[in-house]
């Protein structure tokens, strides 16, 4: 059998590139040949013409300088991706079927991450295996995400998802209200399973860890930083004696509240990622990824609500855990900031996981093994 994944761009985003890896790890572990189809070509390409489009009056010179160097704040993350996860030749979207000819795939996997969700996905019916909708390959769709509940897409999408979607063998998703999407706008009965991190165990990530030596560390990781959530960073440090450390560069560094956070001036490694949210005492994120691994290494750990991001798909998480407490919402974030590290009983969060890894796994081998 030989399986291809697709899932979004792997590139900038860190829980994007471990749900990718974790699921390869996983299959290939099982013994399945797997590869990842290669979207990030058509990214570059993409994001390069647009600058000529919108930047004409800026030398063809000045826009390479430009595009090479945000590249480059990458590269730390491009070498991950490289050493760890098997990817076929970069592709131009929308996916053809006679593109993919010459690796003989007869199992097509879609997720994990917000594959379907419009805004994030602009080729959407690729993520729904359009392109490979009248061939007798094997089609599942693994922890899709619709990232929250509310629908994003127009009529017209929703009728040619619907008859996609209907061809599937198997189809999951990552949230509750991802089970409910799919009945309400495809009528399309789904299973409900763990996000691919969690396919694996905190030892399968530990030679991936860069350890680094260091008392008293809050890392934070934010996708959305603010002067709300920085402040609040602070202040929660000072009273619980902690170093602020952020896990990425933070922009207006010369700022008066940055001047007391340490942060590095490029995007750290994979391995130091993990190893931030594996060493610290605790982590601050408004991530899903960032929660999901603050779980796996058993760190302690609060997150901010991050609408924008998909709000479902951390409250399901916590939900499951039964670590609600850890969220902070705007209503009781200024509340939490009097709390000290928060105390986690990770015996009892570790099993309450179990029971949706042990059925997850039993999805993905149950459809993969189906004659």
């Amino acid at each position: 059998m030989k399986i291809g994944i697709l899932t979004q761009p792997l590139g900038h985003n860190y829980g994007g590139i471990l749900q990718n890896f974790a699921l390869q790890k996983f299959l290939r572990n099982n013994e399945y040949s797997v590869s990842t189809i290669n979207l990030r070509g058509l990214q570059r390409k993409s994001s390069l013409q647009s600058r000529f489009k919108t930047q004409v009056a800026i030398s063809i010179k000045k826009v390479a300088k430009s595009y090479i160097s945000k590249d480059s704040l990458y590269l730390a993350l491009q070498d991950f991706i490289q050493n760890e996860i098997i990817l076929t030749e970069p592709y131009n979207a929308p996916l053809k079927r006679t593109t993919l000819t010459n690796h003989n795939f007869d199992t097509f996997i879609v997720g994990s991450d917000q594959v379907w969700r419009p805004s994030y996905s602009p080729n959407l019916l690729n993520y729904f295996l359009d392109f490979c909708k009248e061939e007798q390959v094997r089609k599942i769709s693994y922890g899709a995400s619709f990232g929250n509940g509310e629908s994003e897409y127009t009529s017209k999408e929703l009728i040619e998802c619907k008859k996609l979607l209907s061809l599937f063998d198997g189809v999951s998703v990552r949230e509750e209200t991802g089970v409910k999407s799919c009945k309400d706008l495809f009528d399309i009965n789904s299973t409900l399973v763990c996000d691919p991190t969690l396919l694996l165990s905190a030892d399968d990530y530990k030679s991936k860890i860069n350890k680094f030596h260091g008392n008293s560390i809050c890392a934070f990781y934010l996708l959305s930083p603010n002067f709300e959530k920085i402040s609040f960073i602070l202040s929660y440090c000072k009273k619980n004696n902690l170093i602020p450390v952020s896990m990425t560069p933070l922009k207006h560094s010369n700022s008066e509240t940055a001047k007391h956070i340490f942060s590095p001036t490029y995007m750290i490694s994979v391995s130091e990622w993990l190893g931030f949210i594996s060493n610290s005492n605790l982590v601050i994120t408004d991530s899903f990824h960032g929660t999901i691994f603050s779980v796996i290494f058993n760190t302690p750990f609060l997150t901010f609500d991050n609408p924008s991001r998909g709000s479902d798909r951390i409250k399901g998480f916590l939900n499951i855990t039964n670590l609600e407490n850890h969220f902070l919402s705007n209503e009781t974030t200024i509340e939490s900031e009097n709390h000290l590290i928060p105390t986690i009983d990770w015996q009892i969060v570790n099993e309450s996981l179990r029971p949706l890894v042990e059925s997850s796994k039993h999805f993905l081998n149950y459809h993969l093994k189906l004659n």
